[in-house]
Formats: structure tokens, C-alpha cells, sequence
């Protein structure tokens, strides 16, 4: 006669029935995780962008020169591309918003990979004059979205004083052009 007590472990149905609520587990998990990395992706595109205008505006006012933003995916020049593919702080000698030979070149950020950023107003960029303040159209906003998502669009506005100052679209309006180039 065999002593069955001594005998311990999983029948094939207990097996099962564990990885089925396990399986429920994760289907339930996955998506709270994926949409968590989005937010995170998009927090960090938008600190990234904000720290570089806190940048470019402490620089323009303690060079007391013009400072100018761009996108840039080449990361030397103003190139007329879309914002996510990168941009450049220089300093801007001559307040044209181009970067000519002699402008020093103060930051190169990368580009935004699975983000959308889109501004109107500062479409060819945006420079902070010698006294801090943002020259030309004076204020505006960055749109920070993530295309095919339900993740609401972040935004910074842009003051005419060159404070950066973050936001989110109501729930009943989309950020403009938010779609990828």
C-alpha cells in the first residue's frame, strides 16, 4: 500500500486554473503599464524642453545676447524640421534667429522618439532677447503628444516674459497638428 501523504504537488487542473488567473492578471496589467511608459515618455520630453528654454533665457539674459531655439535634426543648424527631431540653443549674435559661423552652439537636445511636438507660434523657433523676454510673436505653446494613444497632449505655454509654464488640453479639445510628420 503506497502512503499518498507523501506525495505532494499540482494536478494538471490546479495547474491550469493558476496560469488562467495569472493570464487574466497580466491581460488586466499590461495596459496600465504600456499607457504609464507613454506618460512617462511624454513627461520626459516636456522636461527636457523645459529645461532647455529655463536655459536659453538665463543664458540671453547673463550674456546680455539674443539666445535662439530651433529645431534642428541635424543638430548644427536651424533646419525647418519638426520639433520632436531635435533643436539647438546657440547664442544669436546677430538676433536673426539663424545660426551663422560664430554663434556658439549651447545645447544639442536629441530627438523625441514616439512623441509629437508641435507649436504655431514658434514653428521656426523662438529667442530670448537680452532681457530675458521672448522677441517677436512674444508668447505661444509647445503641443507634447503621443499619436494612436488615448494619452491626453501635454502642453507649455510659452509667456511673452519667456517663463515656461505647463498644461494640458481640456478634455473636449486636441492639440493642433498633432499628427506625425
Amino acid at each position: 500500500m503506497t502512503d499518498r501523504s507523501r506525495h505532494r504537488g499540482f494536478t494538471l487542473s490546479e495547474t491550469l486554473a493558476a496560469l488562467a488567473v495569472a493570464g487574466l492578471g497580466v491581460a488586466f496589467a499590461v495596459p496600465g503599464v504600456q499607457a504609464l511608459a507613454e506618460r512617462n515618455r511624454q513627461a520626459t520630453g516636456v522636461n527636457q524642453l523645459v529645461t532647455t528654454l529655463h536655459l536659453a533665457r538665463s543664458e540671453a539674459v547673463m550674456r546680455n545676447r539674443s539666445v535662439t531655439v530651433c529645431a534642428s535634426a541635424t543638430g548644427q543648424q536651424c533646419d525647418g524640421t519638426a520639433w520632436e527631431a531635435g533643436w539647438i540653443t546657440f547664442v544669436d549674435a546677430d538676433a536673426d534667429g539663424a545660426r551663422a559661423t560664430g554663434d556658439q552652439l549651447l545645447e544639442h537636445a536629441a530627438a523625441l522618439p514616439g512623441l509629437v511636438l508641435r507649436s504655431t507660434a514658434f514653428a521656426d523657433g523662438l529667442s530670448f532677447g537680452p532681457n530675458g523676454r521672448i522677441a517677436g510673436t512674444g508668447h505661444g505653446e509647445f503641443d507634447f503628444c503621443i499619436p494612436g494613444t488615448t494619452t491626453p497632449s501635454r502642453v507649455v505655454f510659452v509667456r511673452a516674459s519667456g517663463q515656461p509654464a505647463l498644461g494640458d488640453h481640456p478634455a473636449e479639445a486636441t492639440a493642433t497638428g498633432c499628427e506625425p510628420s
